[in-house]
């Protein structure tokens, strides 16, 4: 059995996007690059450390303008050190606990952890799994409840294998 299975919607209750929206969001990351805000304006983050997890099938370079926004910021900022997020693999999710593991003894007590689209499912997971490390979850564009109707379930099944 998949490890992705279960993550669906297949019953229909949750209708999938349009190819069509699919491709406008690809495009969008392709084409729009905001000015970030100016981190002067914001809370300071006095080297609170920080593991952002990236999107299915992006690494961590993917991440870089956020995480170099946070650090800018003062964070202590970290990608997640993996490669390619190719979703909920007994390895990613054996390793991504180790990450946390190393980071919470480097902030002596419990990190913050961003996770873009899947990557925020397995930041909530990891969250689930280890609440006293982790004082804080934020997710960016990641389906907020299981199971999720998406246009890319079929690719999700297909990288599930290797």
């Amino acid at each position: 059995m998949s490890p992705v299975n279960g993550l669906f919607d297949r019953s229909g209750s949750v209708p999938r996007p349009s190819y069509r929206l699919l491709l406008n969001e690809a495009w969008s990351l392709i084409s729009y690059r905001p000015a970030p805000p100016d981190p002067g304006t914001l809370p300071l983050g006095r080297g609170h450390v920080v593991l952002v997890i990236p999107a299915f099938l992006t690494p961590d370079a993917a991440t870089k303008p956020l995480r170099d926004f946070l650090m800018r910021c003062g964070y202590r900022v970290f990608g997640w050190d993996l490669g390619i997020n190719w979703g909920p693999t007994p390895r990613i999710l054996g390793e991504l606990r180790r990450r946390l593991k190393e980071l919470r003894r480097l902030e002596g007590g419990p990190i913050s952890v961003i996770g873009v689209s899947l990557g925020g499912l397995l930041a909530r997971d990891l969250a689930c799994d280890h609440a006293k490390d982790i004082r804080k979850v934020i997710t960016l564009v990641s389906p907020f409840r299981l199971p999720t109707a998406s246009t890319i379930e079929p690719l999700v099944h297909l990288c599930a294998r290797f």
